[in-house]
């Protein structure tokens, strides 16, 4: 609860950063009865010039021209319906729980800051969760009191997509701690395991990262403890079991868009190998691994388009997060790590 109001104070002073805001027009749909439809998702991610008294309402709330928006008599008006990209159905949960907000306080970016302050809250509990499987009651409370006062959590927290991820994350490694470090009965480590995939499906449908935190806590699962008979491996492959069953029920409203649609992976790897990087990491100049100078989404695309028109041939421009976008940024790095000595 101090962790969610401090999340609360943050927000105050600083406001809501960029999260994304143009992506949120199937949460607007939601609340204005039309579905999980997306209606101006392009126009506001790359906007046309317009006179603000003259352009569409939800246009101007998408690209954070205006704070508010009101739904019209009929969901039809808000626009004919285009295509969904994979960025936005790989966040449905993230948009259910913003359109849940929206349908209770009115439909406008404060509307979101319960959501925000829940996740600072959690976030902190689970830093309380790691640090008492380690040390006494008194230092994981101030453990969990430096983490809220961390100045990188509160420069993070505004940014409500990619902070959405945290919870989510430190929950489950709490839960690989616990496993490892604390004596379980068997009956304890099932019920952890089937919360802990309940945890993370969710978690997943808010962020895709979640997926990096379920290898780890199945090894976990299946090698810690006394390996002394058939009847223990059975055990631990049980739990395993209920972890992957848990996970997959509740991240059913995104796994099928992850495992058959565009997932954007290969952009972010691509991203991710940039040299903005290098600094944080204490590395040198990298001139034969580098893929680009900045870490941005338009720099990204903009390589990967040149590539597809300059290498491959192609004219069309490929779009975000669309399987074209895939396959061609899968194709740059390959042709990266191929001039690797």
């Amino acid at each position: 609860v101090f962790g969610a109001l401090m999340g609360s104070a943050v927000l105050i002073a600083v406001g809501p950063g960029f999260f994304y805001q143009p992506y949120f027009d199937p949460a607007v749909s939601l609340v204005c009865g039309g579905g999980f439809h997306a209606h101006m998702i392009d126009q506001a991610i790359r906007p046309p010039a317009y006179s603000v008294s003259k352009a569409p309402q939800l246009l101007r709330f998408l690209d954070s021209t205006s704070g508010a928006f009101t739904c019209p008599r009929s969901s039809a008006h808000l626009g004919p319906v285009t295509p969904i990209n994979g960025f936005v159905r790989l966040t449905r949960y993230l948009m259910y729980a913003v359109a849940a907000l929206w349908k209770v306080f009115g439909i406008s970016w404060t509307a979101t800051y319960p959501l925000f302050a829940v996740l600072y809250g959690l976030s902190s509990a689970a830093a309380y969760w790691i640090s008492r499987v380690f040390v006494s009651r008194i230092t994981s409370i101030a453990v969990a009191v430096a983490f809220l006062c961390s100045p990188l959590q509160q420069e993070l927290l505004p940014r409500l997509r990619d902070y959405s991820a945290a919870p989510f994350i430190l929950i489950a490694i709490a839960a690989i701690a616990t496993v490892i470090w604390k004596p379980l009965t068997q009956k304890q480590t099932l019920v952890l395991a089937a919360l802990a995939g309940l945890e993370m499906g969710i978690g997943f449908g808010f962020r895709t990262d979640m997926s990096a935190a379920l290898p780890p806590l199945l090894v976990a699962l299946l090698l810690t403890g006394p390996l002394r008979s058939w009847r223990t491996w059975g055990a631990k492959a049980l739990s395993a079991i209920v972890l992957l069953a848990t996970f997959t029920i509740a991240a059913i409203g995104v796994l099928p868009a992850y495992l058959f649609g565009a997932t954007n992976s290969p952009l972010v790897t691509l991203e991710g190998s940039t040299n903005g990087f290098n600094t944080p990491l204490s590395l040198p100049p990298q001139p034969l691994y580098n893929s680009g100078y900045v870490y941005n989404d338009d720099y990204a695309l903009g390589l990967v388009n040149a590539y597809s028109h300059l290498v491959e041939g192609k004219h069309a421009d490929v779009q975000f997060s669309s399987s074209v976008d895939d396959a061609t940024s899968s194709s740059y790095l390959h042709s990266i790590v191929g001039e690797i000595p």
